[in-house]
């Protein structure tokens, strides 16, 4: 649910692209799971970019995720409309927001008029999964027999009980298995964990620039969305749409969990 993966796998990822040049693609084709292809944003430059998921769910996560991302100028006010409280105020008063302080960040009371003002500039479509779902972790719900219990802003090592942050094939399929809304709007990391970060501070959301280069490829780009893509039966106009106006000889990156095929 949020972007709770293996952040030294994605810096890989990254620097790679940047060693080989590949950097200007015609496509960004990736499933949406956690949202967490945002990263290769940082480097990459796609003329087209596209999200696909099996979990129809996933998919309105994900454009809710993209929509607050246009919303919000700086990392800090995507993490405040995420959470319904104002990261800057906090940083004021108690220094840079991190791991170790973040509970006291959360302690904090909901800003009922952010929270309002931000549902009102969302589409209906996000608005609904802003209200029914993201409002109950702003109000701390710990939501027993979710994939993510609890969401947190910045990755907390010390708590994580597995070296690896993806589910083993059985857990994926009992994952893929429920499509319901909402409680399987996004799988991501093990859950035994019991908790999901948006990596606040790392990543993309290391610095006001990374953040601003990611925004403006999402307004640029504006992605498109598929779902219901059941990627190992799936043929290439499900993953790669809008092929007639591809150019005469397209480069497209998919993004598969970490496995990236140019």
């Amino acid at each position: 649910m949020a972007f709770n993966d293996p952040p030294g796998e994605m810096l890989h990822i990254v620097l790679s692209l940047l060693r080989a040049r590949l950097v200007d693609v015609d496509r960004l084709v990736s499933v949406a799971g956690s949202m967490t292809a945002l990263n290769l944003l940082t480097a990459v430059n796609p003329r087209r970019l596209h999200f696909f998921d099996m979990n129809p769910c996933a998919i309105l996560w994900g454009k809710m995720l993209c929509e607050l991302i246009l919303l919000s100028s700086t990392p800090q006010e995507f993490i405040s409309r995420l959470f319904a409280r104002s990261v800057a105020e906090f940083e004021c008063d108690a220094g840079q927001l991190t791991f170790r302080n973040q509970e006291k960040f959360l302690l904090r009371p909901v800003s009922a008029a952010m929270r309002e003002e931000t549902r009102q500039a969302l589409s209906d479509e996000a608005a609904s999964v802003y209200l029914h779902i993201l409002s109950g972790y702003q109000d701390g719900a710990v939501r027993d027999g979710w994939n993510t219990p609890r969401i947190v802003p910045c990755e907390d090592r010390r708590r994580l009980r597995h070296s690896t942050r993806c589910a083993d094939a059985l857990e994926l399929v009992d994952d893929l298995e429920h499509l319901s809304f909402p409680n399987d709007i996004c799988p991501t990391g093990y859950r035994g964990d019991g908790i999901a970060s948006f990596h606040y501070g790392e990543g993309w959301l290391a610095s006001s620039w990374l953040y601003a280069e990611v925004r403006r490829k999402l307004q640029e780009t504006q992605p498109t969305w598929s779902s219901q893509v059941d990627f190992p039966a799936a043929g290439p106009e499900d993953l790669l749409p809008d092929l007639a106006g591809a150019c005469e000889s397209p480069i497209t990156l998919l993004s598969l969990d970490f496995k990236q095929v140019a």
